[in-house]
């Protein structure tokens, strides 16, 4: 079956051969594109209805955002606050204003440090009823999920709440991970 409708083309910005991550908030039909090709986030307001060569609303891009090789995002809603895993820097950028931010600029919170055990975050999910956060990496070099209750506020140095690892839950390799209620 064919889609419905593209996005795709030189006005879009993305990298063509680079890795993509989409969040798609349907109740206001917006659409955030993660593109570690271009180390950019895209926001496509007015989502359902865009197709073709078309560039993003917003763009958030540039040194000051801190991504380097920008590889998972979670948007919590409600919260209106955004969460992107950085693979090469080893740190989970925190935006607050998700659904308005725009431009060259800096988290307003950021996981990092020894005690956040962060060590080439992949994907991140989040559970924004329990207000918590979920981010598959690799610690002393050994796959782990770690978990962050209270992500809305997580900042710094901050360790995990808990981590899933171990040889009884059989990770290897976790790139991805996913929330369902």
């Amino acid at each position: 079956v064919a889609p419905a409708r593209n996005i795709t083309g030189p006005a879009t910005g993305f990298a063509s051969d680079q890795d993509k991550r989409l969040f798609l908030d349907a109740a206001a039909d917006r659409l955030y594109v993660l593109d570690s090709g271009s180390t950019s986030l895209m926001v496509y307001d007015s989502a359902s209805t865009r197709n073709g060569n078309v560039a993003p609303d917003r763009t958030l891009s540039g040194g000051n955002t801190g991504f380097g090789y920008p590889w998972g995002l979670a948007v919590d809603v409600g919260r209106n606050i955004l969460y992107v895993a950085d693979e090469i820097n080893s740190e989970i950028y925190i935006f607050d204003g998700a659904s308005t931010a725009d431009g060259n600029i800096a988290p307003n919170r950021t996981l990092t440090g020894l005690a956040s055990t962060l060590s080439g975050p992949a994907g991140i999910a989040l559970d924004p009823v329990g207000n918590r956060l979920y981010v598959p990496h690799f610690p002393a070099g050994a796959a782990a999920i770690s978990v962050w209750d209270g992500a809305s506020s997580a900042d710094g140095a901050t360790a995990p709440t808990r981590n899933i690892a171990g040889p009884a839950t059989g990770l290897s390799g976790p790139q991805d991970v996913a929330f369902g209620r």
